[in-house]
This record gives C-alpha cells, sequence and structure tokens, in this order.
C-alpha cells in the first residue's frame, strides 16, 4: 500500500517537475522571439531613415540662332561649314537634349544607375536636309550602369558594366562642333579594368543605319533591273577596346556589316544606276592626347591621330552608323590628325584653338555608273579621293563675371576629286566678332552672344578641258544662345 502511494506521489511530482521545465522552456523562447523582434523593429527604422536612392538628376543643353544674312536672306548655310572654320558667327542649327537619371547604392557599397536621355535637332537652314528629318525627338541614351560588385574582384574591383543604347565614350572637338570618335549604338561595355597603370575598356556595338539610307537617297533599298542586286541588312556590328593611361587614350575597334557588299547594284530612278564595290568591314585605331598644358603652357590640350579603313573609312571615320559607314568603299582609307586646345594668354585672355586634317581615299563605292539596257559602265562623278583642312582660332576677353568680348576667326580648305576626274577645290574663311553675355553658376551655364560675321568662299573646278571659278560672301548678323546644366 505504501509502494502504490509512492508511485503515485512520485509521478505527480514528475508531472510538476515537467510542467516547469517546459514553462521555462516557453518563457525563454518567447524571451527570444521578442529579442527578434525587437531587433527588426530596430533594423526597420534604420531602413527608413536611410535613403538608399540619391537625388534625381535632369540635366541638358540646347542652343539655337538667327543666320541674319544682310546681302542675301535665301542663303542660310554657311553653318555646314563650321567643322572647318568653328561655329561662333555661323551655327544657325537648333539643337536639344534632356536626360534624367538615378543612382542608388546598397550597404555593401555596390551601385546602380538607370538613365534616359532624349534629343532633337532642328537644321532647316541647311536645305540639302529634308524637314521631315527633322522634327523627330530620338532616344539618345537608355541605359543602366552597375559598379562596385562584390563579384568583381582583383583587376576588376573598380570595373563599371554599362548595357543599353548610347554615345560609347564618343570625343568632341567642341569649338568646331565636330565629333571625331562618335561611336553611336546599342550595346554592351566593361569600363576601368585595371591594367598596370591604366584602364582598360571593352565593348560590343550593334548600329542601325537604315534610316541613314532612307534619309539619304528618299528611297528605300529594294532590288530593281533584275541585276542581282539584294537588300543590305543595315546593320553594323563593332567590337571596340580602349586603353587609358594618365592623359593618353588608344582605342581599337573592328566592325562588319551582315550582307552589306551583297548589294552590288543600287538604282535610284528609272536613269541613275550604280555599281557599288561595297565594304564589308573594316578597322579603325584612334591615339588621343589631353595634355594638362598647350604645347607646354600655360592651358590644356585635345589632340587626336586616327586611321580607318573599310566599312569605318568613307566620310565615317572615327564614327558608326553615318552615311559615310554605309557608302565606303572595300578600298576606303581615312586619316585624320587634330591638334587644339586653350592657352590662358593672360589673367583675363583665353585663346582656344582647333586644327584639323583628313585625307580619305576611295570614299564612295558607287564607282561606276550603268546602263540597265546595255549594261555599259562609265566612271561616275562621286568622290574618289578627299582632303580637308582646316584652322580655327578663338580668343575670349573676359570683362567680368557676366560679359565676355570675343573674335572668332577660320579658315578651310576643300578639295575632292571624283571617278571621272573633275576637281573640286573650295576655299572658306570667316571672321565673327561681338559680345557675350554668360551667367554661370557651378556646372550650369546659360550665354547670349551677338555677333558679326564676314565670310568668303571660293570655289574651283578643274574638268578635263577647262576651269571654272567663282566664289561667294556674306555679312551676317544676328545673335546665339546657349545653355547647359
Amino acid at each position: 500500500m505504501k509502494l502504490n502511494r509512492l508511485l503515485v506521489l512520485g509521478c505527480i511530482l514528475s508531472q510538476i517537475s515537467t510542467q516547469v521545465i517546459a514553462q521555462e522552456t516557453i518563457e525563454k523562447r518567447v524571451e527570444k522571439l521578442e529579442a527578434i523582434i525587437k531587433k527588426q523593429d530596430e533594423d526597420i527604422k534604420v531602413l527608413e531613415k536611410k535613403d538608399y536612392f540619391d537625388k534625381l538628376e535632369f540635366h541638358g543643353y540646347f542652343r539655337t540662332g538667327t543666320d541674319g544674312n544682310l546681302r542675301d536672306s535665301n542663303r542660310r548655310v554657311w553653318d555646314s561649314s563650321k567643322n572647318l572654320i568653328g561655329r561662333w558667327g555661323n551655327e544657325y542649327d537648333t539643337y536639344a537634349t534632356w536626360s534624367l537619371s538615378r543612382k542608388f547604392t546598397m550597404d555593401n557599397g555596390a551601385w546602380s544607375k538607370v538613365k534616359i536621355e532624349l534629343d532633337n535637332w532642328n537644321n532647316f537652314y541647311n536645305p540639302t536636309i529634308g524637314e521631315e528629318a527633322n522634327q523627330k525627338i530620338n532616344l539618345a541614351d537608355l541605359t543602366l550602369q552597375m559598379g562596385d560588385l562584390p563579384i568583381f574582384t582583383g583587376m576588376f574591383k573598380e570595373s563599371v558594366i554599362i548595357a543599353g543604347k548610347t554615345g560609347w565614350n564618343n570625343e568632341i572637338a567642341d569649338i568646331l562642333d565636330y565629333y571625331f570618335q562618335d561611336i553611336d549604338g546599342t550595346g554592351v561595355s566593361i569600363d576601368k579594368i585595371k591594367l598596370n597603370d591604366g584602364y582598360l575598356n571593352l565593348a560590343y556595338i550593334s548600329a542601325d543605319f537604315e534610316d541613314k539610307i532612307n534619309q539619304y537617297y528618299t528611297e528605300t533599298l529594294t532590288p530593281i533591273y533584275d541585276l542581282g542586286q539584294v537588300k543590305t541588312s543595315g546593320t553594323i556590328r563593332a567590337f571596340k577596346g580602349m586603353y587609358t593611361q594618365n592623359d593618353i587614350s588608344f582605342e581599337m575597334m573592328y566592325a562588319n556589316s551582315p550582307d552589306h557588299d551583297s548589294m552590288k547594284y543600287f538604282g535610284v530612278n528609272e536613269t541613275e544606276v550604280y555599281k557599288r564595290d561595297a565594304a564589308a568591314d573594316g578597322l579603325y585605331t584612334g591615339l588621343y592626347y589631353k595634355p594638362r598644358n598647350f604645347f607646354g603652357l600655360n592651358g590644356w590640350g585635345q589632340h587626336y591621330l586616327q586611321y580607318s579603313n573599310g566599312v569605318l573609312a568613307g566620310s565615317g571615320l572615327g564614327r558608326l552608323n553615318t552615311v559615310g559607314n554605309m557608302l565606303a568603299h572595300k578600298s576606303s582609307q581615312a586619316y585624320q590628325l587634330g591638334l587644339g586646345g586653350g592657352y590662358n594668354i593672360a589673367e583675363k585672355v583665353t585663346l582656344l584653338s582647333a586644327f584639323r586634317a583628313t585625307y580619305t581615299e576611295k570614299m564612295d563605292a558607287r564607282e561606276y555608273q550603268i546602263n540597265p539596257s546595255t549594261k555599259d559602265e562609265w566612271k561616275t562623278g562621286f568622290a574618289d579621293t578627299q582632303r580637308e583642312i582646316g584652322l580655327t582660332l578663338r580668343p575670349i576677353y573676359t570683362l567680368n563675371n557676366f560679359v565676355d568680348l570675343w573674335l572668332e576667326a577660320g579658315i578651310g580648305n576643300i578639295n575632292y576629286k571624283t571617278y571621272n576626274d573633275i576637281e573640286n577645290d573650295i576655299l572658306i574663311y570667316k571672321v565673327s566678332v561681338g559680345p557675350q553675355l554668360r551667367y554661370s553658376i557651378g556646372y550650369a551655364e546659360t550665354t547670349i552672344r551677338a555677333y558679326v560675321t564676314y565670310i568668303n568662299e571660293h570655289r574651283k573646278v578643274d574638268y578635263s578641258n577647262s576651269t571654272e571659278k567663282n566664289k561667294r560672301n556674306d555679312l551676317i548678323a544676328g545673335f546665339q544662345m546657349s545653355a547647359w546644366w
């Protein structure tokens, strides 16, 4: 009897002990859960206070001006020469670009940036370009960038990945409004690969110049005359690498255009049929030097030396997605030298300058014109060789923080010889002068400048048995305005 009582008492005590232990375990678990919830609440408060997104950036640029011809109100094409003799006093086209971007950064330092940019160009002052081609608002940039990714180590630690549609390391001589490196297209690149004391950029780019073809010819490339013509793909693909160390950059690019050379004939209408010997691929090399001096003097420099052949030559030297690429002869070769920069002559006087010399051979693929009925061939009047050389000087005197006095003088020569041995030689020069009202704050600047320009052009045409000479000159007055931020 006593034994049974002891067993019952033992069971009761065991149950009570188990319940106490279970109660203690539950309380500890509750405490742990409460601690976790408290930590999560603290983290959420930190996240709510932390701004992972940088501010939205809005940048832009626009310009416009009046032609103001005093001698001939219908002559409005002088701006086409600005890439040789300078842009102030003879630039009348309207151009605008708007850019929005935003960057966000993680706790580990990795960041991503999205960007979109629109632009619009109107050049009603040049009658050779149809007005319908000037009305579009174009998507100039749509890119995603990523940097400081944890997976990047070693030579890739500082690397940035860029993907989308953009201009790939484009370079401009601003005084001429001339892009000597103009690689636009859709692609992907990895930039800032550390290599010795410099950085390597690698990119793949694809561009479509079909719109350029249609604009240039006003008709699409469709088979006609049953001459074995095949429609070109209109696509050009490029592989590009650039290495930069200190002030020097070296760039190489290979490009090919699938099926572009298979279109052996091109017809505009029933009387104009051209036999093409077009390039299918090409190579480009460029050496760029931006010293922190002006030929050893106080200032800065911008110099470039370039060579290209095939589809990257013609008048498309240093460029992609241009009429020059589409027209290039398979034997095209092009060379270009550019020198320039700025020199601080005195405290209030700065001299800007730009020199450019270009030589191209076998510029146009349409070497022969043919009769579709008889199949007879003869040489065309399109450019075989072309030489361009120009020098622009722009001294600026700063009166105060708001007013400048400036003068711009430029001289240029264009010489081209056609396949049918007609040589054209054009000498053009100008002098512009005026005041400029300028307001700057940080990166942003707005300007309005008035000008008076004298411009003169001499043209000589040598035929096989005669020479023709003519000249024209003009006095222009007007204004230009620009802003960027």
